[in-house]
């Protein structure tokens, strides 16, 4: 079945269920195969327009490239890069502390420092991964529903 979404609310609605879908930002012209797939009658450069109105609305997230959309998230995209920082800073600290409370010599601190902040980082990233996947889902959810609710009211 062929739907006509080139209009404004369907298509929010249809890329908001798209990205919600991935759950992990996507690029224009993935967003548009995966609509065209649906059944969705929309030109990639109007899928890209919706993503830059959603993005001005602030509710959802891009990434751009002199103006043109790379990628298109539910969740903020610099922002998960800043907490990638984040956990980077948190596991050199507290591989730093492990080593220093162990009193052990300066070679084996050097040997093993590298393996214990990567093993740090992993964790705090997944549980960080977890929370903000929870979320992104919960919040995401809400607001497909308001949309629903909009078109259908």
């Amino acid at each position: 079945m062929t739907t006509n979404s080139t209009t404004g609310l369907a298509l929010r609605v249809a890329i908001h269920a798209a990205l919600l879908d991935l759950d992990r930002p996507a690029t224009i012209e993935e967003l548009h195969g995966i609509l065209t797939d649906q059944g969705h009658r929309v030109g990639g450069r109007t899928v890209e327009d919706a993503i830059v109105r959603l993005s001005s609305d602030g509710e959802i997230h891009r990434i751009t490239d002199d103006g043109r959309t790379v990628l298109a998230s539910l969740t903020p995209i610099d922002a998960a890069a800043t907490v990638r920082d984040q956990i980077t800073e948190v596991a050199t600290a507290a591989a730093d502390q492990a080593i220093e409370s162990l009193s052990v010599d300066e070679s084996w601190s050097c040997r093993h420092r590298a393996a214990l902040i990567e093993q740090v980082g992993d964790s705090v990233e997944a549980a960080v991964g977890d929370w903000v996947n929870r979320n992104t889902v919960m919040i995401a959810k809400l607001i497909a529903d308001k949309y629903a609710e909009a078109v259908n009211g």
